[in-house]
């Protein structure tokens, strides 16, 4: 009996380590490379920094959004353009449409002032710049 026990034993023990060892292949080969190292460097901005040391961190952002207060809309402005435009809204829902170019998620947060957008690969980084100058709020997210 302790050897019929002993051998179920080793049999599980084989199993559970067979199936660790292809799930972390399974959990590498889904990540591209540059992925983790590009989350990492975002997700190195903190809640309280300040605008500027963003800036100086990630350079300049692939889209900024920002609220301006007077009228009470949204505008935002991409790299390549020189000057800010209006959101559009979704004719379906009326809401804004935030969504940076062959990206569906934006994180559901008011904009009090301002967010930066980056993006590297496949990772993506929404900052939300406070009126103080300071982020408020870091939402990172991978495709």
């Amino acid at each position: 009996m302790k050897r019929r026990t002993t051998v179920i034993l080793i049999i599980v023990l084989v199993l559970i380590v067979v199936g660790i060892s292809s799930f972390s292949r399974i959990k590498r080969a889904v990540y591209h490379p540059d992925e983790l190292s590009y989350q990492r460097k975002f997700e190195s901005v903190t809640i309280g920094m300040p605008e500027l040391e963003v800036l100086r961190l990630l350079g300049e952002p692939v889209r900024t959004i920002v609220y301006n207060r007077e009228n009470k809309q949204l505008l935002y402005l991409e790299k390549a353009m020189k000057e800010y435009k209006p959101i559009d809204r979704n004719p379906k829902t009326g809401m804004p449409n935030y969504y940076p170019p062959a990206n569906n998620v934006f994180p559901e947060r008011e904009i009090t002032n301002k967010v930066l957008i980056y993006t590297l690969g496949t990772v993506t980084a929404y900052y939300f710049i406070a009126p103080s100058g300071n982020v408020e709020y870091r939402f990172v997210w991978t495709s």
